[in-house]
């Protein structure tokens, strides 16, 4: 999670809302904002692995027009 842009008391605030919602999932007024929080968790770790994938292959395939045997 990242919450750079947020000052200290907001995202204090904003993680004991996350862990409040994620404590008491099964109540039926938290199944929708449980729901979002695990989709949103889902599409960051997606993210993480694309990140990850991409600055694992070689520069050169970046280009993959460009001749390899030129300088």
């Amino acid at each position: 999670m990242c919450f750079k842009h947020l000052s200290l008391p907001h995202r204090i605030l904003s993680l004991r809302a996350a862990l409040f919602i994620m404590l008491y999932r099964d109540g039926p007024m938290f199944r929708l904002p449980f729901a979002l929080l695990n989709s949103l968790i889902e599409i960051d770790a997606q993210l993480a692995t694309f990140r990850y994938r991409h600055l694992q292959s070689p520069a050169d395939d970046r280009h993959p027009g460009r001749d390899r045997h030129l300088p």
